[in-house]
């Protein structure tokens, strides 16, 4: 039991650092965009980059489920993570945008991510 909760912690450190690393490198882009998204996008580019962070963020909820995370812990922790890195996205990191459809799609795959961790350890115990 030890050892799962050792593991489930080590693959939250490196959700973590993949989230970090995608998401707080610069663009090719040689300007500071500072502009903040606040409508949905529906265009099948953004719908497929909606997807894309869903499933960055799927790991984060993944072990979280592991570690024994509630749904509503790990769902404030997911939003929390997303916000700070779109305000570091918005004020920090050159050539990216911050956009809250991306804390949503983010919310939203740790939340999956969860769900899944979570109907297998009960069918598990079954």
């Amino acid at each position: 039991m030890r050892s799962r909760r050792v593991l489930a912690i080590g693959l939250v450190a490196a959700a973590l650092f993949l989230i970090g690393f995608a998401t707080l490198q610069p663009t090719p882009f040689s300007y500071r965009a500072q502009t903040v998204r606040l409508g949905l996008d529906l265009s099948a580019n953004h719908l497929r980059e909606d997807l894309l962070n869903a499933l960055l963020f799927a790991p984060l909820g993944f072990a979280s489920a592991l570690i024994g995370s509630s749904a509503l812990r790990t769902l404030c922790v997911a939003v929390g993570i997303s916000v700070i890195i779109e305000i570091l996205q918005w004020t920090v990191v050159v050539g990216r945008f911050a956009e809250v459809q991306d804390v949503m799609a983010n919310a939203l795959g740790a939340m999956l991510g969860w769900y899944l961790a979570y109907r297998a350890q009960r069918l598990r115990r079954h």
